[in-house]
């Protein structure tokens, strides 16, 4: 969702995700951050994952720098992603980022190119498939 004002906005977006009879959600308040750096913690132990969602709110593609560091803050991988103009993409840690934050604590810190303007959302999963969301830390 792309949201554009004139004036001062609050809200709330809500996810929802029905599995079986029971129904999860979790919220995320709408806003418009463009900060250089976003951290992301994640906590990926005992059956624990977590999922990640990127926006970018820039009408030209981006190539986002990702830096992985485990909970002691050593980098453990760097990686970038490319989005197109005004595009997104998600993922799950476990997958795109095994072995590295499988069964570990840590970060993810994602660098905003310049010129740009990205959006960073986290997912934490337990086992049953309920699920709340992570706010990154704009830096």
């Amino acid at each position: 969702m792309q949201l554009s004002t004139n004036g001062a906005l609050g809200g709330f977006a809500v996810f929802s995700q029905a599995a079986g009879n029971a129904v999860q959600d979790a919220e995320v308040p709408i806003e418009n951050r463009n900060a250089s750096t976003y951290l992301l913690p994640f906590d990926n132990p005992n059956g624990l994952a977590t999922g990640v969602a990127l926006a970018n709110v820039y009408v030209q593609d981006v190539r986002i720098a990702v830096a992985v560091h485990d909970d002691t803050g050593a980098v453990l991988l760097l990686d970038s992603l490319t989005l197109p103009a005004l595009g997104h993409t998600s993922f799950n840690l476990a997958d795109r980022y095994a072995p590295v934050t499988a069964q570990r604590r840590g970060t993810l810190l994602f660098t905003t190119p310049s010129p740009g303007q990205i959006s960073v959302l986290g997912l934490r999963f337990n086992q049953t498939g309920a699920f709340s969301t992570i706010p990154a830390l704009a830096e």
